[in-house]
């Protein structure tokens, strides 16, 4: 919108259209003009002493009361001084009021009270009237109507109203319209205004304006600022620099609140060429910075990241007498923080204490935030020990923050403190606090709490959003207590909280775990129903349990889909499907993997070549498995524990020693620690050989290591001495494992199964039944050999027994029966050897 320049001529109002032009009025002989004229001007030089006597009174009133700072200002701006806008004229200095307005000036009054001829009065409502229709006049756009709206006052408005603006350059926007004196009428037109400013509507703020001046009001500083704002909510910066404009050529002296509002427009926008610029302005304008002015430029310092100028502006505010106060503290502080300038924050901090300003909940709020995500406890507990003692009122947000910090590094006693501190201060928590305070117990694995924090937030009316579920959800994952996953996944469905691909994904990775096939298939329609996007995660688990279930053929599905679907297989895909063919021995299907991956470009990692060397410890391969380890070695693959443990295995079930000892030397040259699998196997090499001196030592190395002994290192020690007639040390060693094979029955009678064990356990196992069992009765012992085995070195488990029970308990008798694989025996004796 354009804004025309101001006119010399005030519009008439309707009363008033009945003045005579001047043109109409009769001329005058030359001795009346002479007294007309000379009257005139000792009138003119009255009327202005009488207004400046009243300015300098009203003057002395207005800054009475002030600082010195203000009374400074003041004083500099009472004399003579030259303005960036143009004096008022003379001419608008006489001009009567519109008679609409009922406000009445001094100057309106002394026409009232005779000391001008009505006649003078007509002349000078005719000189300055309009010669435009006032239909006319009426319908001309929002923009000439806001050019043409503020005529001039009064001179002796004028000067009080330039003094009053300057007196409250420090005070908020709301208090000028209280100290600026207007028509009584403009004061609710204004109120609207402001009304409509603060609420954004434009609209509404142009009607209100086009509204006042159809009436005929005079918009004053209050209105103009007002209808700049509205355009600044909307972040309209031509429309408000067009006002701006015309507010300077119709006469009406912007005041701080005007140039404060640009600046924030500015600040808003990020345009700190412009924002220089109003300061600039301002300053040539006669006009000092309040301290809304000078936060507004400190926040165009955060929002570009400008330290310098900010430290700048903040030396020159203190130059200026105006103190900061805690929102002053609170920008400099987003400042530093946002920047990550750990020193200057604690020095700000420093300054304010040594100020003896206290930190008000924002500060609190910054600063905590600030030093939680840095992890520095100290300064966190500055910061709350300063909350406590000077009972500094937070909300939800700042408590969450020390709640977050506290809990994560498990500090249970200032955990229970913030919580009683809310408490006192009745701040009600939300989401986010019961979260923070349930990752704090299940940290701990405090089931109990756990369970009583959660009915609570339940009893107090909290509802659990996603990311509270979620927690729940992986630390009842984490028991594997799939009672209470399956309740919160009902819950869930029931508040209509959607689980997301995490939550879908930690669902599937518990069924996995446990080898639930349907319901791992109902969580993958569940994710199909709801539209999730599954990524290679999702399949690659899926794809885990088809390996762990041995399903090939849903394992090809998978396969097909994942491919239709356009997701990108990695190498933890191929690897995963090479593991299912590995695990069902179909060495053609992994030769077949293989070419897909050199197809597509998948170069072999690690993990690929262990699980080829996987194969061909499954197959017995030995020649493949050096082929592969060679290759390996060739393409820059470092070998690990995994590699050597599966070479061990491979070697030692082809029983090639010296083989073994190659690779435990080799591996103790790169430094590459064994594994509970290569110590087996090595135990197993020296306890072929009988070396019971090398066996003890390995047990004291796995010891140091920290490592429990499997079930499979104690068959070998087992076996050892029992080779070597050590039947104490034996007994001693199955006791550990004895609760792995409880005792069963078979039509009342005590069986003993046996086939699944070495020879030295199985024997061992005996042992312990006859030294608990009653004498005289009877028992059976599966030795693992039925008719379906006609091969004789089978019954190589039974012809062990037989002996040792020979040797040891000779008063037990023990035959076959119709099944070869049961020994059927009885005590014959009641002499038992304890």
């Amino acid at each position: 919108m354009s804004f025309p320049s101001r006119s010399p001529h005030l519009h008439s109002s309707p009363s008033d259209q009945k003045t005579v032009h001047s043109s109409q009025i009769g001329s005058q002989n030359d001795s009346e003009d002479v007294v007309r004229r000379k009257h005139s001007r000792t009138e003119r030089h009255e009327k202005e002493e009488i207004i400046d006597t009243a300015a300098k009174k009203a003057l002395h009133r207005e800054i009475k009361h002030e600082p010195k700072r203000q009374k400074s200002i003041s004083a500099r701006h009472s004399g003579k001084e030259t303005h960036i806008y143009p004096p008022l004229k003379k001419e608008a200095i006489d001009a009567p009021k519109l008679q609409e307005s009922p406000r009445r000036d001094c100057m309106h009054d002394s026409f009232s009270k005779g000391e001008c001829s009505r006649k003078r009065k007509r002349e000078l409502s005719t000189n300055l009237g309009s010669s435009c229709p006032p239909k006319k006049r009426m319908s001309t756009s929002f923009d000439s109507k806001l050019a043409l709206s503020c005529h001039s006052k009064d001179r002796l408005i004028a000067l009080k109203n330039e003094e009053k603006v300057r007196r409250i350059a420090g005070q908020p926007f709301s208090d000028v319209r209280s100290s600026t004196r207007s028509d009584p009428r403009l004061a609710l037109y204004n109120q609207n205004l402001a009304f409509a400013a603060k609420s954004g509507n434009t609209k509404k703020a142009k009607e209100i304006f086009m509204q006042a001046v159809k009436n005929g009001l005079t918009p004053d500083t209050y209105t103009y600022n007002s209808l700049i704002q509205a355009f600044v909510k909307r972040r309209k910066s031509k429309k408000a620099v067009m006002i701006f404009k015309a507010m300077k050529k119709t006469s009406v002296r912007p005041n701080i609140v005007t140039f404060t509002t640009l600046l924030n427009l500015y600040v808003i926008l990020e345009d700190k060429r412009k924002a220089y610029q109003i300061w600039k302005k301002m300053k040539l304008a006669g006009i000092a910075p309040s301290y809304y002015s000078y936060t507004t430029l400190l926040r165009l310092c955060v929002n570009i990241r400008d330290p310098l100028k900010a430290r700048k502006i903040w030396k020159k505010m203190k130059r200026d007498e105006i103190k900061p106060d805690t929102m002053a503290y609170s920008i400099l502080f987003n400042l530093f923080t946002k920047l990550e300038n750990e020193k200057e924050v604690w020095k700000i901090w420093k300054e304010m204490k040594k100020e003896k300003i206290t930190p008000d909940m924002i500060i609190c709020s910054i600063l905590s935030d600030f030093y939680v995500k840095r992890e520095n406890s100290r300064k966190v507990h500055v910061i709350w020990e300063t909350i406590k003692a000077k009972k500094i009122k937070l909300d939800t947000f700042s408590f969450n923050i020390l709640l977050s910090h506290y809990a994560k590094i498990g500090d249970g006693q200032k955990v229970m403190e913030i919580w009683q501190e809310m408490n006192r201060q009745r701040i009600n928590p939300d989401n986010c606090t019961f979260s923070h305070l349930l990752q704090f117990y299940i940290r701990q694995n405090n089931v109990l709490k756990t369970e009583q924090l959660w009915r609570e937030m339940k009893l107090i009316g909290v509802i659990p959003d996603q990311i509270t579920y979620t927690i729940l959800l992986n630390f009842y994952i984490k028991l594997e207590e799939l009672k209470m996953v399956q309740e919160i996944c009902q819950e869930m469905k029931e508040n209509r909280i959607k689980l997301d691909l995490r939550l879908y994904t930690t669902l599937l990775m518990l069924y996995v775990k446990l080898e639930k096939f349907p319901e791992a298939c109902d969580i993958w329609k569940r994710m199909r129903r709801d539209s999730i996007q599954l990524d290679e995660i999702v399949y690659n688990i899926l794809m885990n349990l088809c390996v762990k279930l041995e399903k090939d053929q849903r394992m090809e599905k998978l396969w097909e889909e994942m491919k239709k679907a356009g997701v990108k297989p990695s190498i933890i895909t191929y690897t995963t499907r090479l593991n299912l063919y590995v695990k069902l021995k179909d060495s053609k299907k992994v030769h077949s993997i293989l070419q897909e991956m050199e197809k597509d470009g998948v170069a072999l990692n690690l993990m690929t070549y262990n699980t080829l060397l996987n194969l061909c410890c499954v197959l017995a391969d030995a020649s493949k498995a050096e082929s592969v380890f060679q290759e390996m070695k060739n393409v820059g693959i470092e070998p690990d524990t995994v590699t050597y443990s599966t070479l061990f295995k491979l070697y030692d079930k082809l029983e090639n020693f010296q083989k073994i000892e190659q690779l435990n030397e080799e591996m103790q040259q790169t430094g590459i620690q064994a594994d509970e699998v290569i110590y087996s196997t090595l135990l197993h090499l020296h306890a072929k050989r009988g070396n019971v001196q090398e066996v003890e030592q390995l047990c004291q190395r796995m010891k140091e290591a920290g490592m429990i002994f499997d079930v499979i290192t104690i068959h070998i020690l087992i076996n050892l001495y029992f080779k070597q007639n050590q039947i104490d040390q034996a007994a001693a060693l199955f006791t550990s494992v004895a609760h792995l094979y409880p005792l069963k029955e078979e039509e009342g009678i005590d069986l003993l199964d046996c086939h699944n064990l070495p020879y030295g356990a199985a024997c061992m196992m005996v042992e312990k039944y006859l030294k608990s069992q009653r004498l005289g009765s009877s028992f059976i012992i599966v030795t693992g050999v039925g008719y379906h085995s006609k091969k004789p070195e089978l019954f190589q488990m039974q012809k062990t027994i037989q002996a040792f029970l020979q040797e040891f308990y000779p008063m037990i008798d023990s035959q076959k029966g119709i099944n070869e694989g049961k020994l059927y025996c009885q005590i014959k004796s009641v002499n038992l050897p304890i």
